[in-house]
């Protein structure tokens, strides 16, 4: 997924970063409402990650200090990871911000 021009162009100059990461699938509670879901997540169970491994890229990218001018990246697994051709759309990232500014009732420029 790409960062948000809007985004980068607001840290533009700072020390600020943002990177997007994905924890990966994780084995939480978050099927508790659906025994159809809870029962597929203990079948699949092995597949998942802990909370505690989830945590990590987030971690990661929070506090490694290899990352502290790196921004605009996607990561997974705690290291940089490919994005497919749609998540480098520069004209979806424009729309998708400018449809959640509107969505949040927000003025960015």
């Amino acid at each position: 997924m790409q960062i948000s021009p809007g985004l980068l162009s607001f840290a533009t100059g700072t020390k600020v970063t943002a990177n997007v990461l994905h924890p990966g699938s994780v084995h939480s509670d978050l099927v508790r409402h659906s025994l159809l879901m809870m029962w597929l997540w203990k079948l699949f169970s092995f597949f998942l990650k802990t909370p505690w491994e989830g945590a990590q890229t987030s971690i990661y990218c929070a506090v490694a200090e290899e990352l502290n001018s790196v921004t605009g990246q996607y990561f997974s697994d705690c290291r940089p990871a490919y994005v497919s051709p749609r998540g480098r759309d520069d004209e979806a990232a424009k729309k998708l911000w400018s449809v959640s500014c509107e969505l949040l009732g927000i003025q960015w420029d």
